[in-house]
């Protein structure tokens, strides 16, 4: 076993509630990468702090009876779950390592805005780039495969989506 993945507390858009995802993952035969849900914790404070995340993890590791088998904690950087895996690590004997797709979804999000303020300050419209260089406003980028929004099909010669043509 390798590693358990902590993903941040987050809150449903539809009815307020905070939850705190545990992922596990480990390495079986053959340097096989499997993984598995193992806590979907409702976090019930109103504010959601290290130590409130720190009994939550407790909790389903010793559930799990994981204690002396983790290695690894992963998360994104926001300041409650970054400190408290950072106040883990001792306890645990493991290391706390950024979430790099987080780390790659926070710079796309800033180039975007960086492009936004640099075309308001020039007041200049031709200096807005091709749509396809540009993520969405939502900042999540579509994975090959993904069908359009609006639900049509691509056509066949079309390119994979989030694939950028090569001469922009």
């Amino acid at each position: 076993m390798s590693s358990v993945e902590l993903s941040n507390a987050w809150t449903s858009g539809h009815n307020k509630r905070k939850y705190l995802g545990i992922t596990f993952h480990y390495v079986i035969r053959e340097y096989r990468l499997s993984t598995v849900v193992i806590g979907m914790e409702r976090m019930l404070a109103v504010k959601v702090t290290a130590e409130n995340l720190e009994s939550a993890i407790k909790k389903v590791i010793g559930q799990w009876s994981l204690q002396g088998k983790v290695v690894g904690l992963t998360s994104d950087q926001g300041s409650n779950i970054k400190k408290c895996l950072r106040d883990q690590e001792e306890q645990l004997d493991a290391h706390w390592i950024p979430c790099v797709s987080h780390q790659i979804q926070e710079s796309v999000i800033k180039r975007r805005w960086t492009i936004h303020q640099r075309i308001a300050r020039s007041g200049n419209s031709a200096a807005i780039p091709p749509a396809h260089n540009v993520p969405p406003a939502d900042g999540v980028l579509p994975v090959n495969g993904s069908p359009p929004a609006d639900g049509t099909p691509p056509a066949d010669n079309a390119p994979a989506y989030g694939a950028f043509p090569a001469n922009g």
